[in-house]
């Protein structure tokens, strides 16, 4: 567990805080030319939106997660309708006086639409490096009679493209324009966002740098981009040429799964 925290610490620290300016300015003309020739959703958002409080009108702020106590709480317009985030930061790092860059977590397929110890961790852990740390839930419904949200695979009003826009796209109302723009939470995104994600959540995290320049760092946990041991799905958006954020800002750690183990790895993931 000791190596895990420091690989994650070390590797988003790295990610975000490392990154200099001339690359910075060089991942922005990427993704702006990529945008104006095609832009990924088939419209172009406009930023004119004035700082302003979370919206909370549908998720409630949990006391308390084991040992995390949360800061505050939002939701976004999601592509299941609604969806929530959750926002934890340590007030003597991060303040009025003493902005942090954006941490963003999104969990795995079943355990994305609570706090679990794997969400209270990792947000513990980056508030006390120095983040603000937000957990953003998403459709993850998969179910016996209602399949799984992420067969959809890449495209569809459902895919992973629109749930890392969702959150990840610089839009009124999207987690990440809530929280640039906010008047409650110490943010300066122009310090860097870090994604991470833990399976589908890591295919979502991984297309973060597709929908935000801000965006400078993503490690990713269990986001194999084929599965074939139930059903053939293929996430080729998430392969190294279809993602705008430089290689050398993204860390990918990948299991695999064989047959007869089946049941444990669907455990994991």
């Amino acid at each position: 567990m000791k190596l895990l925290y420091q690989a994650f610490v070390s590797s988003i620290g790295y990610a975000v805080i490392g990154l200099s300016s001339a690359a910075k300015d060089a991942d922005k003309t990427t993704l702006q030319n990529i945008n104006n020739n095609n832009n990924l959703r088939g419209q172009q958002h406009h930023l004119a939106i004035a700082k302003r409080n979370l919206i909370t009108t549908t998720c409630s702020n949990p006391a308390s997660s084991g040992t995390l106590t949360l800061q505050d709480t939002g939701s976004y317009p999601s592509t299941s309708g609604t969806d929530c985030f959750y926002v934890y930061w340590d007030d003597s790092k991060c303040n009025a006086g003493s902005k942090c860059p954006l941490f963003v977590y999104v969990d795995g397929t079943t355990n994305a639409q609570s706090i679990t110890d794997r969400d209270t961790y990792y947000l513990q852990l980056m508030a006390d490096n120095g983040y603000v740390a937000v957990s953003a839930d998403y459709n993850d419904v998969c179910g016996l009679l209602t399949g799984c949200s992420y067969l959809n695979g890449c495209d569809g009003a459902d895919g992973f493209r629109a749930k890392s826009a969702a959150i990840f796209e610089d839009r009124a109302g999207s987690v990440i324009n809530q929280l640039c723009n906010s008047d409650t939470a110490p943010v300066d995104c122009s310090m860097g966002i870090a994604s991470s994600g833990w399976s589908q959540g890591a295919h979502i995290a991984a297309l973060a740098g597709n929908y935000n320049s801000q965006v400078t760092g993503a490690l990713l946990f269990a986001n194999g981009n084929y599965n074939d041991d139930i059903v053939d799905t293929s996430v080729a958006c998430v392969n190294d040429d279809q993602l705008i954020l430089p290689k050398e800002r993204r860390r990918s750690l990948v299991g695999m799964c064989v047959l007869f183990d089946m049941i444990f790895c669907l455990c994991l993931i």
